[in-house]
This record gives C-alpha cells, structure tokens and sequence, in this order.
C-alpha cells in the first residue's frame, strides 16, 4: 500500500554503495569535472621537483651548466607555486561541491520524511529523528569534504607517481611496493571494527539528542522543576556523554593502533629503495641523481596509499552514518494518489465507514467493525469512554493512519481512490492539543491560507472569539506567540487553532475535543461560531463539553473500538444504554449539557 523508499544501504553491496554517494554528485557534475581536472593538473605538476632533482644531479652539476641549473630550479619554484595556487582552488571548489551535495541529500531526507506515515513518529524519539536529519548528515559532509575529493587527488598522485618511478628504474619501484601489502592487510580487520564502533557512537548521540529535547523545551523544562527533577536528569545526561565518551575512545585507540602499524610499514620502503638503489649505484653503476629522485617520490607513493587506507577506514565507519540517513529514505511514505487530469470529483460531503477495524503496531486494537454514515451538511458526535476509539476515527478520515480493514467512503469513493494531498485540502481538524509555531500571530493563522488578507484573518478571529484579545496586544497580530505558543494560555492557543480552521474554511469539519481548554464563557461565545461554521458542512465532533453533541444530527457511542449504540439524543437518552449512563453520571438527572469523551 506503500510507496516504497530507496533500498536499505546495508544491503548494497560495497561497489553499489560507493555508486550510491557518488550519484550525491550528479547533479552537479561540471562542478566535478572542473574539480577533477585541477586535481589531475595539480598531481602531474607535483613530480616536477623529483623529476627537477634527478636532472640536476646527473646532468646539469656534472657539466656544470649553470643556465640549465637556472632553468631547473626556476621549474622548480614555478611548479610549486602553481601547485599552492591550484591547492587552493581544489580546496574552494571542494568545500562549494561538497556543500550543494550536502543541501541536496538534506533537503530530499526531510522532504522525504514529510511524506512518512504518522505512525513512524508516534513510534520514534523525536530526538533520534532530528539527530539524524541534522547530525547525520553533518557527518555526510565531513566524510564527502575530507575523504571523497581527497581520494580521487591521491588515485592521480600515485598513478603518476608511480608512472614516473617505473621510468626510472622498474626494480627499484618493485622494491618500493613490496611493503604495501603490509600497510593494506591491517586495514579490513580494523574497518569492521571501526563500523561497529561507529554505529554505537551515533546511537548514543541519538540518546543525548532525545534528553536534550526533552529536557530543554519550555515543557520538558518546567516538568522537571516542578517535580525537581533536576539533580535526576543531571545524572541521566552525564551517563549518556559518558557512554559516548567510552565508544569515542575505543575509536580514537583503533585508529591509533592501526596507525601504528601503517607507519612502521611505511618506514620500510625508503629502506629497501635506499638499501637496493645503493646497492645498484655501487655494483652496476645507476646513477645517484635517479635513488635521491626515487626517495623523492616515495611521498608522493606512500601518502596516497596511506590516504587510501585512510579513507578506507573513514569510509567504514561512514558506513554506519549512511546506514541511517539512507535507512530513513528508505522508510515507506505515505500512499497518496494522484488523479489524472486534474484534482478529481467535486466533493459534497457523505462520509461513510463500512466494517473499518484498524489496530495500533504495538497490537492495541483500536476500531472493531464499526460502520456508519453521515450525510452532506450534517453534524455528528462521537462519544464514549476514554479508549473508545473516536480519535482513532478522524485519524483514519483524513488519512493520517492508513486503513488496514475495510473502508472509508467519501460521496462514494474509496479514500484510497482519492489523491490524499487533494482530498486534505477539504477537510480542517482541531484537536485538544494545539500546536503553534515560535512565529506572529499572523503567521500562525496564515498557514492554512498564506495569501489569506488581514481582513480574512480578522473575520476568522472573530468567529473564534479571540479578535478582540488580538487586538489588545501591543503588537496585534504581529505578535510573537513563542515556543509551541507558551506564551499564551491554553484558550487563547485553542481559540487560535478554531480560527486557523474556520480560515481554511473546509467541507468537512473535525473537532476532536476541539474547545477542552476554554471556559464556559468562551465555549458559549465560540459555540455560536460553530454553528455558523458547521451550517452546510458534514462535521464530527468529539467533546468534553460542546453543546452541539445534544442537538447533532447523529450520535455514534464507541465503546472497546465498536459502535454500542446511535441515534439521536433524545433516543438515546430514552433507550437508558450507555449514553444514558454517562450523561447521568457526567451531568446528573436534569443536566442539560452532555459531558462526553
């Protein structure tokens, strides 16, 4: 029912998963190409001072030739100089490659994660998810700056180093690579290790980020200082860094044993190419000028080699990070799909369930065959004990939970049918928690009509009932709510939830304890608003105290996820069931207004 994403990176093999970072770079591959060819020119320029070497000693000092000494040393300086410059701009354009790479890979991981079923992030630590959108792929960037372009530098300085050398004299480069075998064989023991290592540190990263979260919200922050719990999450954090600090140790000693090893190996060829080209000069006459050019060359042979292994082992313990970034993208996204040829039928408004059961992922069975329909302009309410299943309802109506059992009918067509982005467009929802962003007044309300005119904000406000509180602010609307809108009280958040609704001004209204945090003086105020907003619109109401639950159309009772009873209330109320029950036990014999939910 899914779409699904990209293959897990674990299961790529080790040639598909290089091909999948260097595809980051398609984009942009004149960018690339520009790259590589300064690096190529750079690597080509850098033997100038080896091959300068040999001719000057035996050549130019034994014919005393002070105008090609001139000519060689002037060789000499220039190549480096160009080198420093060219240094320079590989090291420019690197940062800027590596930079639009790295914005892309972040910008298609969070939009891909816009289109992830809710159920992924009821299930997740929110720290865990941001750790990974923002530390993750930080560590992306610092693997592609300091490994990718360097390696393809040091495949250019060993294949020309190595070219020049063979010139030379192929035995002396034969006794020059015998000790990298040595230096390679350390290298796959030591990556394992360091994947493993690796995939430890950023889970614990994932726990430091999910505390800090936590604690440090303007929620997390006052619950732990009103139950002092500050001494506690002390301890709790110190734990978390220290268990990060003994993964990242254990990592700084592999690498610092394997680097050991690398340098004791890499001591052994000057040895052999001093050794064996002594040896040479002496018995067979080589002449001296091509063993100090060899020992010349010998850094630019064994530091690409190091650098690879280098890389190598960077890149194992990458290999954890692109895990995870690539584990997200391959997470499936939400079903949604597209009607051809425009945005699909006219909706009026019927909404119908036929035999829907859904159960949460942790086995909780929320709906059990439950059906009912609700006409085009008319107002239903959802009651029932907590755990009934009415939110459960409007989550799986606008698609927010994927229907696992039968289905959802809108004007007749399955909800699968319909293009969800399309279809959401229609339908406006309030829930008892209400979410604001650290933004204006203005911006917040905006979000359901960003082109929406002030004087559309304003009627909006007013249907809510919360204009006139607007207005007394210093700054009106242009006022800044904060954090999750803390700065203002929980009516005054829930009244500016009702208005971003009443803005977008959908066919289908949701109120799923939509007035829990006003007062009886507001509730009374805004019920009159959504009388007004429900009149042609099909609206289901779920609440605490909404007065509309006793004159709606229809009254569905849910109990243990199944529909007990409905009808309307007088029927309800005259057939003594569970409505009945909890309209006495709420409200008492004469109550007037049903306390739901």
């Amino acid at each position: 029912m899914h779409v699904l994403g990209e293959r897990r990176f674990e299961d790529l093999s080790p040639r598909q998963q290089i091909g999948r970072v260097v595809a980051l770079f398609k984009p942009h591959w004149l960018r690339a190409l520009a790259l590589v060819g300064i690096i190529c020119l750079s690597a080509t320029l850098s033997i100038v001072p080896a091959v300068a070497t040999e001719r000057i000693i035996d050549r130019v000092l034994p014919s005393r030739d002070l105008s090609q000494l001139a000519l060689f040393v002037a060789a000499v300086v220039a190549a480096s100089v160009l080198v420093a410059v060219l240094g320079a701009c590989e090291a420019y354009l690197n940062a800027r490659l590596v930079g639009l790479v790295v914005r892309d890979l972040r910008v298609r991981l969070v939009t891909h994660m816009h289109k992830v079923p809710i159920a992924f992030y009821s299930e997740s630590k929110a720290g865990s998810i941001m750790n990974r959108v923002t530390g993750d792929v930080s560590a992306v960037e610092n693997l592609l700056s300091g490994s990718l372009m360097p390696a393809v530098s040091n495949t250019m300085l060993l294949a020309v180093a190595f070219g020049t050398m063979f010139a030379f004299n192929w035995k002396l480069t034969v006794l020059a690579v015998l000790s990298v075998p040595l230096m390679l064989l350390p290298s796959q023991a030591a990556s394992g290790r360091l994947f493993d290592v690796q995939s430890q540190a950023r889970d614990r990263y994932d726990a430091i980020a999910a505390i800090v979260q936590q604690t440090l919200s303007v929620t997390g922050i006052t619950l732990m200082r009103m139950f002092g719990r500050e001494s506690f999450e002390a301890a709790r954090f110190e734990q978390a860094a220290t268990d990060l600090l003994e993964i990242e140790n254990r990592f700084a000693a592999v690498s610092q044993r394997f680097g050991a090893v690398i340098s004791g190996a890499s001591s052994l060829g000057p040895a052999l190419v001093w050794l064996g080209g002594g040896f040479m000069c002496i018995r067979y006459g080589v002449q001296a000028g091509v063993v100090v050019a060899f020992a010349a060359l010998l850094t630019r042979l064994y530091e690409p080699v190091t650098g690879f292994i280098g890389i190598h082992l960077q890149i194992a313990a990458a290999r954890a990070v692109f895990a995870r970034v690539y584990g997200y993208l391959a997470l499936p996204t939400e079903r949604s799909r597209a009607v051809p040829g425009g945005a699909g039928p006219r909706l009026h408004g019927r909404i119908e369930f036929r035999h829907v059961s859904f159960a949460y992922r942790d086995g909780r069975e929320a709906l059990r065959n439950v059906s009912f329909a609700i006409e085009p302009g008319r107002v239903a309410a959802l009651v029932g004990p907590s755990g009934a299943g009415k939110s459960t309802v409007a989550q799986l109506l606008t698609g927010l939970y994927e229907l696992q059992t039968g289905s959802i009918l809108i004007d007749g067509v399955d909800l699968r049918e319909l293009d969800t982005r399309e279809f959401r467009r229609h339908v406006g929802i309030v829930t008892q928690e209400t979410y604001l962003f650290h933004d204006t007044i203005a911006a917040n309300l905006r979000y359901a009509k960003p082109d929406a005119s002030a004087d559309e904000l304003a009627a909006a406000a007013r249907a809510a009932s919360v204009h006139d509180f607007i207005a007394s602010l210093p700054e009106g609307y242009e006022t800044v709510v904060g954090d999750r809108g803390y700065m203002l009280s929980g009516g005054e958040r829930q009244r500016l939830a009702i208005a971003r609704v009443l803005l977008k001004n959908p066919l289908i209204f949701v109120l799923d304890e939509a007035t829990s945090a006003l007062d009886s003086q507001n509730e009374s105020a805004i019920q009159v608003a959504f009388e007004a907003a429900m009149h042609e619109r099909t609206s289901i109401v779920i609440a605490h105290r909404l007065s509309t639950i006793a004159s709606a159309d229809l009254i569905l009772v849910l109990d243990n996820g199944s529909i007990v009873e409905q009808g309307t209330h007088r029927e309800l109320i005259g057939r003594g069931g569970l409505y009945a029950e909890l309209y006495r036990e709420q409200h008492g014999e004469n109550g007037t207004v049903l306390r739901a939910g």
